[in-house]
C-alpha cells in the first residue's frame, strides 16, 4: 500500500466537516492498479479542533464515537 503526506492550508472552521474520497491502488508488477475507493470525514467542534468523536478516521462509514470498543 502507499501512503501519500496531503498538506492542506485550510482554515479549520468552527463546526465544520470535511469529506474525503480515497482511492485504493495495488502494485501488480510495475503498474498500479484502482482497487477500490474509501471515503473519510474530518469534523471540527466549535472551537476549530478536531472532533475524534464526530469525525470518521479508520473510513469505516461510522464516526468514530459510535463504534463499540473492543
Amino acid at each position: 500500500m502507499r501512503f501519500v503526506d496531503l498538506d492542506y492550508n485550510f482554515p479549520a472552521g468552527q463546526d465544520q466537516t470535511f469529506r474525503f474520497v480515497l482511492k485504493k491502488f495495488c502494485k501488480r508488477g510495475d503498474k498500479f492498479i484502482q482497487v477500490g475507493t474509501q471515503t473519510t470525514t474530518l469534523a471540527y467542534d466549535e472551537k476549530g479542533q478536531l472532533d475524534k468523536v464526530q469525525s470518521d478516521l479508520n473510513a469505516n462509514g461510522k464516526p468514530d464515537g459510535d463504534e463499540k470498543k473492543r
